[in-house]
């Protein structure tokens, strides 16, 4: 049966001012299109993998059940209590409508709507929770047996490019190459994010930062600066921060990963050194944490300088 016929005798009661369906083909060929456009019906998709948003919660809520049933049985087998976790399900009451999906009848379908979306009639569209130029994540699909209370979020991030100031606010998007994404989103699929720099400013992990939560670090200006701590053998040991380190100079970084990073001083960087006579010299890269500066390949090349040391 082809998608026209089929909502032909779906809007034979009633025809929808609005229609939003998933990505597929047999939504978005001419055909059904057209069909749409006779009947004056707005059209809209959602292009994220998060299709079917009411069933979806659904699942992930049954997900979250399973997955405590398997903690606590130390199995992963749930054909035997399915059909209880949906009893369970479809008996407790739901705050979205007010009751337990059991007792939605036809009789009160109307409250359960009004419930749901409150009173349409003149509604003012809320203020929008993000704004333009906002970084966000994109919520993705998650794989069937995922544990359900584990918000997955895609890694990639993405700005606001434009708000629609419809009922409800849709957003669209762009990448950081400055390219507008297909599609439009609602707030509950996105979840905005702090700038990685401003995040280790503070004392957080690159990120999100969601709700009042205490940093794990403490907060340190220089830390949201790519900064690379050269130490060397050679060099007499020197404060860095609270303890004594054989510092021999402190580079700026300038550049995004994967490039080739140049670093020119017009004079040279004198320190005092502990040896004078050497074979060899041993020098440790390292980033403002501590770890070593994580390079994906090539080679470090560094020109050092010395001069006689005048004694007075």
């Amino acid at each position: 049966m082809k998608p026209s016929i089929g909502f032909e005798q779906i809007f034979s009661e009633s025809v929808p001012l609005k229609l939003q369906t998933d990505a597929g083909k047999e939504f978005t060929n001419k055909l059904f299109q057209n069909y749409l456009k006779k009947e004056k019906i707005e059209f809209f998709m959602t292009t994220n993998n998060t299709k079917a948003s009411i069933v979806e919660r659904f699942y992930r809520t049954l997900k979250t059940k399973m997955w405590k049933f398997f903690t606590e049985k130390n199995t992963k087998r749930y054909i035997d209590v399915v059909d209880k976790l949906v009893y369970s399900y479809n008996n407790t009451w739901h705050r979205s409508i007010q009751m337990t999906p059991a007792s939605v009848t036809e009789t009160n379908q109307s409250q359960v709507w009004e419930n749901l979306y409150g009173k349409q009639n003149n509604k003012k569209v809320n203020k929008p929770n993000y704004r333009l130029n906002d970084t966000v994540r994109i919520s993705k699909e998650k794989l069937l047996f995922e544990k359900g209370y584990e918000q997955n979020w895609t890694r990639e991030i993405f700005t606001i490019h434009q708000i629609i100031r419809r009922n409800p606010i849709v957003y669209k998007l762009k990448d950081l190459a400055g390219e507008v994404i297909r599609g439009t989103f609602y707030e509950q699929e996105l979840q905005k994010v702090m700038h990685s720099g401003f995040s280790k400013l503070l004392g957080f992990e690159p990120g999100e930062i969601k709700g009042k939560v205490a940093s794990p670090y403490i907060a340190d200006p220089n830390a949201s600066f790519p900064l690379i701590y050269v130490y060397c053998d050679l060099t007499e040991p020197q404060i860095v921060g609270d303890i004594q380190a054989p510092l021999l100079k402190i580079v700026k970084v300038e550049g995004k990963d994967g490039e080739v990073v140049n670093a020119h001083y017009t004079r040279p960087h004198y320190v005092p050194v502990i040896r004078q006579h050497f074979q060899t010299v041993e020098m440790v890269l390292r980033l403002h944490s501590g770890e070593l500066v994580p390079f994906e390949r090539g080679r470090v090349i560094a020109v050092l300088h010395f001069r006689m040391r005048q004694i007075v």
